[in-house]
């Protein structure tokens, strides 16, 4: 989808994950329209908002560095008549077991999970009675592929 953002291509802003909504914007009437219309669906359709795994990532960036200005330091987004909490650039959200934050920074226990069970995972591809070939494929399908989910802002090549 391409928007007046100078012709860019862009993601749709909403974005549904079976029974996870995604919801992005860059300017905050934008959030704001995107939210109620929201509110709107999930009340119509008789879904039910789980407030304690629901979070508002902000982070303001001008080229590399990160703003010093939160430009949402008054916006309150509300679901079903429940505010939804704010975190900054820094701030750690939890999706599907894994921290989630603007500025892309892992814990170092996250890190060392990831590399335990990145390890773990070829262990038992090796141990496999799989021919070469099946034990290459496995590897790209198997390991390769969680480190795009990890760090889906670096390219990892299949072997």
């Amino acid at each position: 989808m391409t928007d007046g953002y100078n012709n860019i291509a862009i993601p749709y802003p909403v974005q549904g994950y079976v029974d996870d909504i995604v919801i992005c914007a860059t300017q905050e009437q934008d959030l704001l329209g995107m939210c109620d219309k929201t509110d709107s669906f999930v009340n119509v359709t008789g879904m039910n908002v789980k407030h304690r795994k629901c979070a508002v990532l902000h982070g303001q960036r001008c080229g590399n560095n990160w703003s010093k200005h939160d430009g949402t330091s008054g916006i309150q987004i509300t679901i079903q008549n429940q505010p939804i909490p704010k975190l900054g650039k820094s701030g750690k959200y939890t999706y599907l077991g894994h921290d989630i934050s603007l500025d892309g920074k892992a814990s170092e226990a996250q890190l060392s999970s990831i590399a335990t069970e990145f390890h773990n995972t070829l262990r038992k591809i090796n141990e496999c009675p799989l021919p070469v070939s099946a034990k290459i494929q496995a590897v790209n399908d198997m390991a390769i592929s969680k480190l795009n989910f990890y760090f889906s802002n670096i390219t990892f090549y299949s072997i």
